[in-house]
């Protein structure tokens, strides 16, 4: 102690303590990612939650072992080859939630400091593709680039996706939702249209 202040063990230290009085540490899988990675993975969950499959792409999942954990091993869309899904970067969307068996799917690009638009175009080849089955999209930011979002996606490259397809979600309503969810006072499947808004 010095000056009344507690200084935090080294590891070694702490290695050396009896275990009784070693700290006792209640970390979770998504303690070790970053935010870009904390909002897919809480969103994979909600998927799982809710009966999808769930792809995490594959540049997340080579960066971190829980996404990783959580993903499909294999991006399988039933009328996408594997090599159309490789060519247009369909696997590397941030995110995609998948139930061939009953068509359902949704497909989120998690934005933080990278530009909107790689993101725009990859969930644009993905439901050009599939236009029959309505795949809904969604582009999670941080609250601070809601106007730039906007004025991208009324340029051509945001025009690519149609109308339906258009939906934000800004990162404060994420976070509240997620809470009220985890207290029970939201239903999983009532999430999304409670904080996300076309564009």
């Amino acid at each position: 102690v010095k000056r009344d202040k507690w200084y935090r063990l080294r590891e070694r230290q702490i290695e050396l303590l009896p275990k009784y009085e070693r700290p006792v540490t209640s970390e979770t899988p998504e303690d070790e990612l970053r935010e870009h990675e904390q909002f897919i993975y809480q969103l994979a969950r909600l998927g799982a939650t809710l009966g999808y499959k769930v792809w995490v792409g594959k540049n997340e999942q080579n960066k971190a072992a829980p996404l990783q954990n959580l993903s499909v091993r294999r991006l399988e869309i039933p009328g996408l080859t594997d090599k159309f899904i490789s060519n247009n970067r369909i696997d590397q969307i941030d995110l995609i939630w998948l139930d061939p068996d009953q068509g359902r799917y949704a497909a989120f690009e998690i934005e933080n400091s990278t530009g909107v638009v790689p993101g725009i175009q990859r969930l644009a080849n993905l439901v050009g593709k599939l236009e029959h089955i309505k795949i809904p999209t969604y582009v999670v930011i941080p609250d601070k680039f809601r106007g730039r979002t906007e004025r991208i996606f009324r340029s051509p490259s945001g025009l690519m996706l149609g109308d339906e397809h258009r939906r934000v979600i800004v990162y404060s309503k994420l976070l509240h939702h997620m809470d009220l969810l985890q207290r029970g006072l939201i239903r999983p499947q009532d999430l999304l249209n409670s904080i996300s808004e076309r564009v």
